[in-house]
């Protein structure tokens, strides 16, 4: 081959590189536009806000807008966690991608994860930040070393692979799921990364290596909206997400070191994600700030019930809404009176004031929604009427927070009576002991599960040790009758029946302890076992019946002779029975209440019911199943009445029964409230006028 054609070659090759270098570089920065502008925002992101993006912040802040950016401030500078639940359109979630901007441009964080219910809903978020970046020109003019290399790209994002400036590769990223800032000099922000992902996507673990050879971990967290429709009405969805937030995001910066969070939110359901991380008392960190429209409810609310009915009838005839808007201008001065919102801006075009506008936002999207989306309560009276809460109504979050500070399996010395109840199934036994006072003042001692979970939070059907695996090898899983009845000595032997420890060290035991006996083909099994048992004497049969407003009490018959009658309980003379020892039948609905009412009562109250321990978080599942079941008032030939719906499938109640069966074995053993007949129309005597039965009686035929 001649010489001079490998000349040739080496020469088109380096002319080849030469242009392709020419392609790659892209020159030395432009110089900063405005240094004084760029200096007078890196303190306050409201100022950031009102000049670097203020094609989207051109109305007046309200006051509760100025309290929720000095909060974001606060968390990317001082590294806080901020949750914000604000009415929708209120710009929560644009004030976060601002703040985002902020954090990054400035170098507060290097690191930063959009998260969202799932990965697309982040990448909407990642999106818009990578369109300022791409397209805003004050930025680019400011903010050069960032802006000036993404927008050599030309929206060609394969450039970034040889991207250089100066000869010095930007090692720049631009994906759909992320982006990597330029490696610049001197910049602030070189090789910032933000990454996005979906709360239940996979989160632990994520690290970058910068040029320098330093490994960085995210240090901010922007959730968005980190829940469904469908997640926000599971309780074990909802205990899910709340756990990933609390553990694997909050764990992204590595061991021993935090992370600022913030958290643009909309309650859904009462006690969902959001409404759980809101509160202060269970998550004082994140320093929930709940924002609704309505500050103040108008004193003419007919004046506003009719204008939706005139906004509901013309929008129906397709009439638009000029008459009801021309009805309110007439008596908008009486309409107005009392009314106070949180913004004053908040309305359309076409409408007069942002009171009107929530109107009609209560018309066009349902009272039920407007009560969530606009005042962060999905059970706001004003909105839904009050026969979505009766008065003794308690939610999830408050239950938990009913703590009696004893620890758990300690019987505090105020005790007179324990009791305990046991639910059955045929995986899992689920139980619960309970301390009284003879005022039913009642602390929770212990409850839990047999087998016992290894986790504080599980549905039934996921509960991984159950009575099948618990007795492998000895029972075939078959045998649901024998294990049941194998899981009920265990059960009783190795927790019910044992010497419970008071705060004086001195041993108490059960008094009473009933047993659900209202699984029909496992009735027998239940009746054996309590018959059988070594402690036969403190064992009692149970069968809960949902009295309703067309029946009679159940403790108002004439008492027959050997029957004991209570408070809305009976228990049967075995005379001509099947059952050769005693059984109690107790109106679950009217103790469902009861139970209710104990968990609402103030501490310090007769008749209050506690929970054990100081950890709130411990107790969230049997604060669930207590709120499982839904209360109905209704009226009947028997007077008004609660009745309780059925959870809704794949919903846990257990424990709500165990503290019923708890509640009503307390009465059997004499608790009253004070000042209220609690003994039924039998007076909680046998008959024929004899006094109360010992316990020991009661395995007696009568």
């Amino acid at each position: 081959m001649p010489p001079d054609y490998d000349e040739h070659r080496r020469s088109a090759a380096e002319r080849s590189r030469k242009k392709s270098e020419e392609g790659r570089e892209i020159g030395r920065l432009p110089r900063r536009g405005d240094a004084a502008r760029r200096r007078s925002c890196a303190k306050s992101l409201k100022r950031f806000c009102t000049t670097y993006l203020v094609n989207q912040f051109n109305l007046e802040w309200s006051p509760d807008h100025h309290r929720c950016i000095k909060k974001m401030e606060r968390a990317v500078l001082k590294g806080e966690l901020f949750a914000l639940a604000m009415p929708r359109g209120s710009g929560k979630t644009t004030l976060c991608e601002a703040a985002c901007l902020w954090a990054i441009l400035y170098g507060y964080r290097r690191f930063i994860v959009l998260i969202g219910s799932d990965k697309d809903a982040a990448k909407e978020m990642l999106d818009s930040i990578k369109t300022e970046l791409e397209t805003n020109d004050l930025l680019l003019a400011d903010f050069p070393e960032v802006c000036f290399p993404i927008r050599a790209l030309q929206g060609i994002h394969s450039r970034c692979n040889g991207q250089t400036c100066g000869g010095v590769r930007t090692r720049m990223k631009w994906t759909d799921y992320g982006c990597t800032l330029p490696t610049v000099k001197r910049s602030k922000c070189s090789g910032s990364r933000i990454l996005c992902r979906g709360l239940t996507g996979r989160i632990r673990g994520l690290k970058a290596k910068t040029a320098a050879g330093e490994q960085i971990r995210p240090d901010l967290v922007i959730v968005d909206d980190p829940q469904t429709e469908e997640s926000a009405k599971s309780e074990v969805q909802n205990q899910s997400r709340v756990g990933i937030l609390t553990g694997a995001v909050l764990g992204l910066a590595g061991p021993g070191k935090n992370i600022a969070g913030m958290m643009p939110c909309t309650v859904i359901e009462p006690n969902d994600m959001a409404d759980q991380i809101l509160n202060r008392e269970l998550y004082p960190q994140w320093q929930g700030d709940r924002i609704a429209y309505v500050k103040s409810w108008p004193k003419n609310r007919h004046l506003w019930d009719e204008y939706c009915e005139l906004l509901r009838a013309d929008l129906a005839a397709e009439r638009g809404s000029k008459r009801s808007t021309e009805f309110y201008a007439k008596h908008r001065k009486a309409m107005d009176d009392g009314f106070v919102v949180y913004w004053q801006q908040r309305k359309s075009d076409e409408e007069l004031s942002a009171n009107q506008h929530f109107w009609n936002a209560v018309v066009k999207l349902g009272p039920q929604r407007v009560a969530a989306e606009y005042q962060q309560d999905p059970r706001c009276p004003e909105l839904v009427g009050d026969d979505f809460a009766f008065d003794w109504h308690i939610e999830a979050k408050v239950i938990i927070t009913k703590l009696s500070g004893y620890d758990r399996g300690l019987v505090p010395d105020d005790c007179q009576h324990m009791t305990g109840m046991i639910d059955v199934h045929g995986d899992v036994l689920y139980w619960g002991v309970v301390g009284w006072t003879a005022n039913f003042t009642g602390w929770v001692v212990d409850y839990g599960t047999w087998p016992r979970q290894r986790t504080d939070y599980f549905s039934k059907s996921s509960a991984q040790r159950t009575l099948a695996k618990q007795y492998a090898g000895e029972i075939d899983s078959s045998e649901t009758e024998a294990l049941i009845h194998r899981g009920l000595t265990d059960l009783v032997n190795d927790t019910i029946a044992r010497a419970w420890r008071r705060e004086d060290g001195s041993p108490q035991h059960v008094g009473l302890c009933m047993i659900d006996a209202n699984w029909g083909e496992q009735a027998d099994t239940v009746y054996d076992f309590a018959a059988r048992s070594d402690h036969a004497r403190i064992l009692l049969p149970s069968h809960g019946r949902g009295i309703g407003a067309s029946r009679e009490r159940i403790d108002a018959a004439p008492q027959k002779p050997g029957e004991i009658v209570g408070h809305h309980w009976r228990m049967p003379s075995l005379r001509k029975s099947k059952r050769k020892i005693r059984y109690m039948v107790f109106d679950s609905n009217t103790w469902k209440v009861f139970v209710f009412r104990r968990l609402a009562t103030a501490r310090g109250s007769s008749g209050c019911l506690e929970l054990p321990g100081r950890d709130p978080i411990r107790h969230q599942m049997i604060a669930d199943h207590c709120r499982a079941e839904t209360p109905q008032r209704t009226e009947g030939p028997y007077g008004e009445r609660v009745e309780w719906a059925p959870p809704a499938p794949g919903v846990d109640n257990h424990f709500f029964d165990v503290m019923v069966g708890n509640c009503v074995a307390a009465s059997r053993l004499g608790c009253q409230l004070p000042g209220v007949s609690m003994t039924g129309r039998g007076g909680g005597r046998r008959g024929r006028g004899k006094s109360r039965m010992r316990l020991s009686e009661m395995r007696k035929p009568a």
